[in-house]
């Protein structure tokens, strides 16, 4: 197979952490790193920090509920965020045993073969929407 996207990260979204996975694909050779950072604001910029140093341009997540909607708000940087419906994700076959989310995502995203939408440009809406009682 060919590899599309030669640097790429994935983010494996859970309530208190963000595990993240970034893979170089360079010489055909697959470089990748886990790492886990707190959901919060200083981890999510230090996540930042740390996918900058690979120079990683795109970044695939699963897009369950609105759970990534804090996330992007909070990353900083020239990222695309691109969301994977979880439904898709989990009917893709093949998934090597010992990967976590992360690290599959990434590897299937070197190869193209995910079905991803590019998150908005704007900025998400976190509030709650007010409910009026008439």
């Amino acid at each position: 197979m060919d590899v599309i996207f030669k640097r790429c990260a994935a983010l494996q979204l859970k309530k208190r952490i963000v595990i993240a996975c970034r893979s170089v694909h360079e010489n055909d050779q697959y470089n990748s790193e886990t790492k886990d950072f707190p959901s919060t604001s200083e981890g999510l910029q230090e996540l930042c920090a740390w996918l900058d140093e690979a120079e990683i341009p795109m970044v695939v997540t699963l897009s369950n509920g609105d759970c990534w909607k804090p996330i992007y708000a909070n990353m900083k940087g020239g990222f695309r965020l691109l969301l994977l419906d979880f439904h898709y994700f989990k009917d893709v076959k093949g998934r090597p045993p010992g990967l976590n989310e992360a690290e599959w995502l990434a590897l299937l995203m070197h190869w193209g073969l995910l079905n991803t939408r590019v998150a908005p440009r704007h900025e998400p809406d976190l509030t709650r929407p007010k409910i009026t009682r008439r």
